[in-house]
């Protein structure tokens, strides 16, 4: 696949250390001037996008391309923010998915196809109001007119400058860092690393390398490490019971057991296999793939497992005769509640 190809080529380039390419730097260069030029027309705007009839935002994004761990960071502070008491909605642009109409509420009838694999996950998980729309003022102003929220998490959205914030967090994957800390194309950043600067906490997903830390105080930052826990094998036909994620499991004796996942960093979830005992022919797609049936034939066969946010698009294409041998794994994310409290402590003083 050619997407396939792009991202592994840049991937080489931006995380692996391979040499720079003379044609990417110039665009780079031209790239980050574009975006302090946009973010700054905003930050210096005269007219106030803030709104005291919208609820408060959350926003939980990046500053690198592809994934870093934002949706199960999603769904912990749904839960544990709910757990206190607040009322919490998503608003999300709802990548992968494409809608017949915006704004669209994510509901029991949805699907990937419709409102992007993560939003649709997350209301799987969680139950909340969620709202996709590539206008996410759009989507927030929606949700204003259905109900009172005490906080509306942006899922990504970090660089949707006109979406007027309360608190900001940057999801930074701890196997990946900033990659060569340069801007696109020539690197994996949105925005450049001085951005950093200006959020209000950063998460890195994993136990983060001591010089990277060293990094990240110069930013006036001690990130939150958040781990991410295995928790249950869930099997794609329902009808089991979902099993502990350390407890033995059939297939960890198979050694023709296929796995796919098809998310930001591929190999976390593979690394995740091999930790609880699993040996498994991987198979990686782009973030956010739409699997088609014969690409499933081909593992159909035997026991396929895959990621939480991969499941319901396997479900729709994969024969139903095959549910009984694929399995996805549901994670939790694990970080000190420290967020939360200041997270609270921030709306609480805003109000």
């Amino acid at each position: 696949m050619l997407r396939q190809a792009l991202e592994n080529y840049f991937n080489k380039r931006w995380y692996e250390g391979e040499a720079e390419h003379w044609f990417w730097s110039p665009l780079s260069r031209f790239y980050e001037r574009q975006v302090a030029k946009k973010r700054q027309a905003f930050l210096s705007s005269s007219v106030s996008q803030s709104d005291s009839k919208l609820p408060p935002v959350l926003v939980v994004g990046n500053i690198t391309v592809g994934g870093t761990g934002k949706t199960p960071l999603v769904i912990y502070l749904i839960e544990h923010l709910t757990a206190k008491g607040l009322r919490v909605a998503v608003i999300s642009r709802g990548y992968g998915g494409k809608a017949e109409t915006y704004p669209k509420k994510v509901d029991a009838d949805s699907e990937p196809s419709q409102v992007g694999d993560e939003p649709y996950m997350i209301y799987q998980r969680t139950g909340v109001d969620i709202v996709v729309d590539p206008n996410r003022n759009s989507a927030l102003r929606y949700l204003a007119e259905q109900a009172r929220y005490d906080v509306v998490i942006s899922d990504d959205g970090l660089q949707h400058y006109a979406l007027d914030r309360q608190y900001e967090i940057v999801v930074i994957d701890a196997s990946r860092e900033l990659g060569n800390a340069m801007c696109l194309p020539a690197g994996p950043l949105r925005e450049p690393v001085d951005r950093l600067r200006s959020v209000d906490a950063i998460v890195m997903n994993g136990e983060p390398q001591a010089e990277f830390l060293e990094q990240l105080k110069a930013f006036n930052h001690t990130p939150i490490v958040m781990q991410m826990q295995a928790d249950k094998w869930v099997a794609l036909s329902g009808c089991e019971q979902a099993i502990e994620a350390s407890e033995p499991l059939d297939f960890r004796l198979q050694k023709n057991a296929h796995a796919i996942a098809a998310i930001g960093n591929p190999a976390r979830f593979f690394d995740t296999l091999e930790s609880l005992g699993i040996q498994s022919i991987n198979h990686a797609f782009p973030d956010h793939h739409a699997y088609t049936e014969s690409e499933l034939k081909a593992f159909s066969a035997s026991v396929l497992l895959m990621t939480e946010k991969d499941a319901e698009k396997v479900r729709q294409v994969l024969a139903k005769d095959k549910w009984g041998k694929a399995h996805y794994l549901a994670i939790n994310a694990v970080l000190n509640e420290s967020l939360i409290s200041d997270i609270i402590e921030r709306l609480s003083r805003d109000q």
